[in-house]
């Protein structure tokens, strides 16, 4: 006996799949408000579970928050321009330009510890921490140099660097530095790589350019042998230390650029909108020494800053909106896992009881290993929730080939799962077969003149 199955029920049984062909779980976030305005910076803190932030609309304050978003102290200064945590989370530094000084601040209480004097006339700009030492750009009226706090001994000793070299116009000069003693400093009239070990800067690499506006943001790699630069024509690209030339081109044609990050391991973090649009901005992550494309959120926030979560790998960024006050943190996950496509494609229809095969091809950037294993479910009208009907396994393409025998007539689908890895999303896609349903039929047989029997052919 075959069972019927009403019409209502079958659109109930079948009308979500549609939806989930070829795709992954969708990427989500979870977000917690943070009353700060006009983001600039953040600068997370593995040692102590937190975040710093802060805003340059008055009354501007720099803020530390849980991972939680919660609110745990704040520093408030109108002209604070730049924040950096020292290598072993025991300083918080802030740049007061117009007091012409560096503040160091306790990362637990965001109380003042010390406080240092760099000179009349003395603006820091873009902080950033070598050892004992504090580098920052300082802007003259025709360029910009490098300038230094160093407090390796019992006297901290400031001041300029002049013979470093001065980059032009101020307004495009970037500076970064690394873990490995390096420092890049660019503007739109030259690149220059330092080696700062020893605390003064040894030239590396020089080299002229003439883009008109220089970087829009470096970030120097873990290794110190490149770094990550977007332009002001929206490419996101790696660069050797060495000699500033291009290694790879990672992204092209963004705009509204936001924000960029470099986690300890090199994974990229880039925040910006593609081509000529300018909201809303998406999240992309990069992996480390290829940069190959990881994952993507296509957010619906205003992304404003971002940074990786140390040790740990997870992903945080700021949302700050124009028309709304204050700003959210948002916690994005699986951002080194990449995203897979699982994509069925055979016959639309097929006779009852003959095989039927089906290609399934499961694609990522890399793509998974050969061998790898993919589930098999088929649902028809006798199995509405699914019966598991095998596996089938990738070759190196990436492509699982499945033969089955319906039994059934009528729209047979079958559920290809990949379950996911340490490195991959799972997956999953749907493939309709319509079955032919059998045709009844009849047949008079004649026994005698006066009996005729009719039989019911099923064929």
């Amino acid at each position: 006996m075959r069972t019927r199955i009403a019409a209502a029920t079958v659109a109930a049984m079948f009308g979500s799949i549609l939806t989930v062909a070829g795709a992954s779980p969708a990427r989500a976030d979870s977000k917690m408000p943070i009353d700060v305005d006009n983001i600039a910076e953040l600068v997370a803190d593995r040692v102590h579970q937190r975040f710093f932030t802060f805003g340059t609309h008055y009354p501007a304050k720099v803020l530390a928050t849980s991972y939680g978003g919660a609110e745990l102290g704040s520093y408030s200064h109108a002209k604070a321009s730049d924040i950096v945590l020292a290598p072993d989370s025991s300083v918080l530094y802030v740049a007061l330009r117009d007091e012409h000084k560096i503040v160091a601040l306790d990362p637990m209480t965001m109380k003042v510890v010390a406080e240092y004097d760099l000179g009349a006339g003395i603006v820091p700009t873009q902080l950033n921490v070598v050892g004992k030492r504090v580098w920052f750009l300082h802007s003259t009226g025709d360029g910009a140099v490098v300038g230094s706090l160093d407090l390796s001994g019992a006297t901290p000793v400031s001041g300029l660097v002049p013979n470093a070299g001065k980059w032009s116009p101020a307004w495009s000069a970037r500076l970064t530095t690394g873990p490995t003693g390096r420092m890049v400093v660019t503007a739109a009239d030259e690149y220059v790589s330092f080696d700062v070990r020893d605390g003064v800067p040894v030239v590396v690499s020089r080299l002229p350019v003439n883009d008109e506006n220089g970087l829009r943001a470096v970030e120097l790699m873990p290794d110190g042998e490149r770094y990550a630069a977007v332009t002001w024509d929206g490419s996101l690209t790696t660069r050797r230390f060495s000699d500033h030339a291009d290694v790879r081109i990672l992204a092209g044609k963004l705009n509204s650029f936001a924000a960029l990050d470099v986690a300890e391991d090199g994974a990229i973090a880039i925040a910006a909108a593609d081509g000529v649009s300018s909201e809303p901005r998406s999240v992309r992550t990069f992996a480390a020494g290829t940069g190959a494309p990881i994952a993507e959120y296509g957010v619906v926030f205003r992304a404003a800053a971002l940074a990786w979560e140390p040790g740990d790998g997870r992903l945080f960024a700021i949302d700050q909106r124009i028309a709304e006050s204050g700003a959210a943190l948002h916690l994005l996950d699986r951002p080194r896992m990449y995203q897979t496509g699982l994509y069925p494609d055979g016959p639309k229809t097929a006779k009852r009881a003959s095989p039927v095969t089906i290609t399934a091809s499961l694609k990522s950037t890399p793509v998974v290993p050969a061998g790898t294993s993919v589930s098999v479910t088929r649902v028809d009208i006798e199995s509405p929730a699914g019966r598991s009907v095998g596996t089938a396994t990738t070759d190196a393409g990436g492509v699982a080939r499945f033969t089955d025998v319906p039994l059934v007539g009528g729209a047979v689908w079958y559920k290809f799962e990949y379950a996911g890895s340490a490195t991959h999303e799972p997956a999953l896609g749907w493939q309709r077969v319509d079955v032919s349903r059998t045709t009844p039929a009849l047949r008079e047989c004649w026994v005698t003149e006066a009996l005729l029997l009719v039989e019911l052919v099923v064929e």
